[in-house]
């Protein structure tokens, strides 16, 4: 069970440059240029600069990348990393805040930034809103059909809550979800959902079917830097 697939941007630092050349003589790029140019990242003749170029370094020796899915009321996003030997290069949608905040005009622009690797993981945990969080002794089995439903966008009021849920749960259920998941990797990072007012949860995939579960903040960080570092290392 998978959100809508993401493609990141996958060219090498001379590739990127001779693709802005060519898409600007084409005519079908000059917007994307003069952002490009607003930012630095290139010249009027289309050409990467010095710091274009120390941010396009990692697609040409890549030695880990990440990458995330995520959804919101029906909005995708997603959020990409490549690390190279300056640093990281991010590729990312628009946040779990943003996304709150009703910026769903903005939902297909990419916003692309140049990290350490000390920077990369908090971007990530407030991209993903990861933030405080309970322990609630709290624990429901769901179908597959309702998170399918969910991860759609459909709301806590188009799709019933789980049989037998208890207060906390019905809580969780009502609010708007922003649900993320890694796409590969190796340690089997559980699926997250940042569920507003109600906290960060986890969707675990148990012998019994599929489980909703608080996720307590220190445990999420930990799970996410664990398979964040299992890419990066």
């Amino acid at each position: 069970m998978s959100l809508l697939p993401w493609s990141p941007l996958r060219c090498s630092a001379g590739t990127c440059g001779r693709t802005i050349q060519a898409q600007r003589a084409l005519g079908g790029a000059q917007e994307g240029l003069l952002e490009l140019e607003a930012a630095g990242l290139a010249t009027g003749k289309g050409r990467l600069t010095a710091e274009g170029r120390l941010v396009a370094s990692p697609l040409d020796g890549t030695s880990g990348s990440v990458q995330f899915t995520a959804g919101f009321g029906g909005v995708k996003s997603a959020f990409y990393g490549a690390l190279g030997r300056e640093g990281v290069l991010v590729l990312a949608g628009p946040s779990c805040a943003r996304l709150r905040s009703g910026a769903h005009a903005y939902a297909d622009a990419r916003q692309v930034d140049f990290l350490s690797l000390d920077q990369f993981f908090p971007a990530l945990a407030v991209w993903l809103g990861l933030g405080p969080s309970w322990l609630l002794d709290a624990e429901v089995k769901v179908s597959p059909g309702a998170i399918q439903a969910r991860m759609a966008g459909a709301s806590g009021t188009d799709v019933a809550p789980p049989e037998g849920a208890g207060a906390v749960v019905r809580n969780m259920w009502k609010q708007e979800w922003f649900i993320w998941q890694q796409v590969g990797g190796t340690a089997a990072l559980q699926t997250g959902i940042h569920a507003g007012t109600a906290g960060t949860w986890q969707l675990l995939n148990s012998g019994s079917g599929l489980l909703l579960r608080p996720w307590p903040a220190a445990q999420a960080y930990r799970a996410l830097l664990q398979a964040v570092s299992a890419e990066l290392a």
